[in-house]
């Protein structure tokens, strides 16, 4: 960035005051300017190496109406930004009955319309096994079309759960990515 301060004020014999003055509010102007740019290229180095971590937990009632109602794990980052899922942690609390329905999945992806979530990840048989501290674990999820400015969410596929009264607490770590 090229200054705009006029180096030849004041003069050195006979200096002026409002001379002085547009310079000081130039150099103001332009150390604002700087400091803002060094700002963004700051928040966006930062966000491009940093992680970040979001928990959610699902009550029964939430994972019975997952196909009509999808969850937010981690909300869309803005216009250009997009989730890059690192790794999700999935763990299911105490409770006495299985969620129980044989055609459906639990699976995390990015929101679309409902008919058009981008799954990229299934659990198998999170919800249909011991419900007592069962813990699955997705390394790396892939990225998808379609996921610039998307929510990342946990769903079913195929039929709603219709029994099980415990609930899941999944932790996702992603970082974002400004494109």
């Amino acid at each position: 960035m090229t200054s705009l301060i006029d180096t030849s004020i004041p003069p050195p014999i006979n200096p002026t005051t409002s001379g002085v003055r547009a310079n000081f509010s130039q150099a103001k102007t332009e150390i604002e300017t700087l400091q803002s740019d060094i700002e963004t290229v700051a928040t966006d180095l930062l966000n491009s190496i940093l992680f970040y971590k979001a928990t959610v937990t699902l009550t029964a009632s939430e994972i019975k109406n997952l196909l009509a109602t999808p969850i937010t794990l981690v909300p869309a980052q803005g216009a250009g930004k997009v989730i890059n899922v690192i790794s999700t942690i999935a763990y299911t609390n105490s409770g006495s009955v299985l969620y129980g329905t044989s055609s459906t999945n639990v699976v995390m992806g990015y929101r679309g319309t409902p008919a058009t979530n981008v799954v990229v990840t299934r659990i198998p048989s999170l919800l249909k096994t011991t419900p007592t501290g069962h813990a699955f674990h997705s390394p790396i999820i892939p990225l998808a079309v379609g996921m610039i400015n998307t929510d990342f969410i946990i769903g079913v596929t195929g039929a709603n759960f219709v029994t099980g009264n415990y609930t899941m607490k999944i932790v996702t770590y992603y970082s974002v990515v400004t494109l």
